[in-house]
């Protein structure tokens, strides 16, 4: 039998808004990564139609997307970008056929709510 710790809601105020906002960290992706596939001009959207927002542990929020390395390379070609009217992303890597990049908006979540695993983890550690 394996035994787990945890601590409760209304115990510490700090770690309770972690969790709320890690609870909450799969819709508002969702949510942000339809608004990034609804800028592509429509004549190029269905080429991204696998495209999702992501976060990991300790290595933050990307932009995904199916591709193959083809893609990849004319993602970041800037003329190609600039003819297409494809935003420009970096690309960090690339997955079991999924290519990982950096953008704004990535960068923004990064910034604004940082590595929400990490700091609950922190946040326990402190409780127990």
């Amino acid at each position: 039998m394996e035994h787990t710790t945890s601590v409760k809601p209304h115990i510490d105020d700090a770690l309770d808004e972690l969790k709320r906002g890690y609870n909450g960290l799969k819709s508002m992706l969702s949510d942000i990564a339809r608004k990034l596939l609804n800028d592509f001009p429509m004549n190029i959207r269905s080429n991204f139609a696998g495209l999702a927002l992501q976060y990991y542990p300790r290595l933050g929020y990307f932009v995904t997307i199916p591709c193959d390395d083809d893609v990849i390379e004319a993602l970041q070609d800037p003329t190609v970008r600039a003819d297409h009217e494809i935003p420009d992303w970096q690309y960090v890597f690339k997955s079991e056929g999924i290519a990982y990049f950096k953008d704004d908006v990535a960068r923004r979540l990064d910034n604004e709510y940082g590595d929400l695993w990490t700091m609950i983890c922190g946040e326990f550690l402190l409780q127990v």
